[in-house]
Order: structure tokens, then sequence, then C-alpha cells
């Protein structure tokens, strides 16, 4: 009981902020285009969440739709990066 506790609040914790990781990565990525730190932050809130997925497996769906802002955060990033060369 007290495992599922934690990984509710973890989750919850991950779904209130995850906007949030994307936009402040967003400006940190706007003033210095080649920074690593928030593809750092926003793979290990994907490995958290993957962890916590393993140990509930009820949370896969939450995992699963991490996923596709992920990918759009990526490749929005590369486009501007590739726009940004020309």
């Amino acid at each position: 009981m007290c495992v599922e506790k934690a990984l509710d609040d973890m989750y919850f914790f991950i779904a209130i902020f995850w906007a949030s990781v994307f936009y402040g990565s967003a400006l940190l990525l706007s003033k210095t285009p080649n920074y690593i730190c928030p593809f750092v932050v926003i793979l290990l809130i994907l490995l958290l969440s993957i962890y916590g997925a393993l140990i509930d497996p009820s949370k896969w769906l939450f995992v699963i739709s991490l996923f596709p802002s992920t990918i759009l955060f990526g490749i929005a990033v590369w486009l501007d990066n590739k726009q940004s060369k020309m």
C-alpha cells in the first residue's frame, strides 16, 4: 500500500511538471542551442516513469503517453537547429 501511494505521488508530480520541463527546456535551448541538460532531464524523467511502470504495470499507458511529446520536442529542436544553420 505504501509503495502504491509513493508511485501515485510520483506520477502525479510527473504529470504536473511535464509541461514545465518542456517549456523550460525550450527556453534553455533558445539561449544555448547545443545545451544537453534539457535532454538529460527529460531522459531521467522517462527512465523514472519506466521504472515505476515496471513496479506497477497499470502505469504503462501513462509512460506511453509521455513519448509523443518527447518525440515532438526532439523534432522541433532538430528543425530549429537545421533552420538556424541556414
